[in-house]
């Protein structure tokens, strides 16, 4: 069964890199210049790499939050030994965390990303038209400021958003963690007599 989950896999994943190579391949060369030119004036392979990081970072800030809360819904844990397991848990957590973006920084080449990747899905939303008005607008001082503002207004939009929604994401989670205690805790539901 395994055998065959890893040989689906690896069809699935030819499958989808052959598409994108056929895809960046039907791109007609006006096109493509268009494509670089608006990927150059967004500077989409610095911002790509700015974003991920940030991005990366705040899922583990995410992560650490969503397990302390794990933490703290356990009854079976004395206020101490919850402490210890939060600590337990960041340090074990932290050094693979900054090790895997230690990582992604080494080995991923965000240029070839916007090439193979980006590049097919500008062809496929974005007439030849479309792509000059928007290159026109990104060269315009509106457009350069959306630019160099852009990974702060998304870092600003994600410490926003966690503000507002992660202690509600903590709580249903918290909940649920609740609920399936008090589940494993008591015994089966009857079934309604008829």
């Amino acid at each position: 069964m395994f055998r065959i989950t890893r040989l689906i896999g690896l069809f699935t994943v030819l499958f989808v890199f052959t598409s994108f190579a056929v895809a960046q391949s039907t791109i007609s060369q006006e096109k493509r210049k268009l494509i670089s030119e608006l990927v150059s004036v967004l500077k989409l392979d610095r911002q790509m790499g700015e974003n991920m990081d940030t991005m990366l970072k705040e899922m583990q800030k995410v992560h650490i939050a969503v397990s302390d809360a794990a933490v703290d819904a356990r009854n079976d844990l004395t206020v101490a030994e919850k402490k210890a397991e939060k600590a337990l848990y960041v340090d074990s957590f932290r050094p693979l965390s900054e090790k895997f973006l230690m990582r992604i920084a080494e080995r991923f080449d965000y240029e070839k990303y916007v090439r193979e990747i980006i590049y097919p899905i500008y062809d496929q939303f974005y007439t030849e038209q479309n792509l000059k008005d928007m290159v026109a607008f990104y060269r315009s001082p509106t457009g350069q400021r959306f630019v160099e503002t852009q990974p702060q207004f998304t870092q600003a939009t994600i410490a926003a958003l966690q503000e507002k929604f992660l202690p509600q994401l903590i709580m249903i989670m918290d909940e649920i963690l609740q609920e399936e205690a008090l589940r494993r805790n008591s015994p089966p539901a009857k079934a309604p007599v008829k």
